[in-house]
């Protein structure tokens, strides 16, 4: 029944026409100072239209900006892109140093790794981990 009924509101033009002027009288006075389904209908479709606004002024936004600025925002935002990718690796190369001190870390006593630091001139304190973290970023 319930998709009858939409189809006739969607096909008809008789039918559109009808709900559309509700829709308009229903929206059309205070919506706070009527009471029933009027004042509901209006409070509903107000508040739907200022919700699909407020999502879709950031996308508008994005659109007018770049057909304004066009080269000037894709420069940078491939820079940005740039940026990150470097940033990725860095963090890539960390986490397989983190992997390789995490597996190496019972060979080596933390004398051994002391005296390596002290060789290679690297900071002597703080943890096992830490100091063998130095001295794999020393090698590199």
């Amino acid at each position: 029944a319930s998709s009858f009924a939409v189809n006739m509101i969607l096909h008809s033009w008789f039918i559109s026409a009808a709900v559309f002027v509700f829709a308009f009288l229903a929206a059309s006075g205070d919506p706070l100072d009527e009471e029933g389904i009027a004042g509901s209908l209006a409070r509903i479709v107000g508040r739907t239209t200022l919700k699909s606004i407020d999502t879709a002024t950031p996308k508008i936004r994005a659109v007018a900006r770049a057909a304004v600025k066009g080269d000037e925002d894709l420069a940078s935002l491939m820079s940005r892109v740039s940026e990150l990718e470097r940033e990725n690796a860095e963090l890539r190369l960390w986490v397989q140093r983190r992997k390789a001190v995490d597996e190496s870390l019972s060979k080596f006593t933390l004398e051994e790794l002391k005296g390596l630091a002290r060789e290679k001139g690297i900071m002597v304190g703080g943890t096992k981990s830490q100091l063998l973290m130095r001295l794999l970023e020393e090698k590199a």
